[in-house]
């Protein structure tokens, strides 16, 4: 994820933050629990736009609630 983010082809915190939703299920699903908080920490970005750290934030809200 680190890799695609770096080479610019990511170029909006909202397309960022759907990026970090997939992996973030998909991480949850596959027993890892990597909450919004270490994404924060990876990808600063996604806390300058209220609305996509939201959206990371909900996604984590509704993996949690389906596990």
């Amino acid at each position: 994820m680190e890799l695609l983010v770096s080479s610019n082809q990511i170029t909006t915190a909202g397309e960022l933050a759907s990026i970090v939703r997939a992996d973030q299920e998909r991480r949850w699903r596959h027993g890892e629990r990597v909450f919004a908080e270490d994404y924060f920490q990876r990808f600063p970005q996604l806390l300058a736009d209220e609305e996509s750290a939201g959206d990371v934030i909900y996604s984590e809200f509704v993996v949690r609630e389906e596990l």
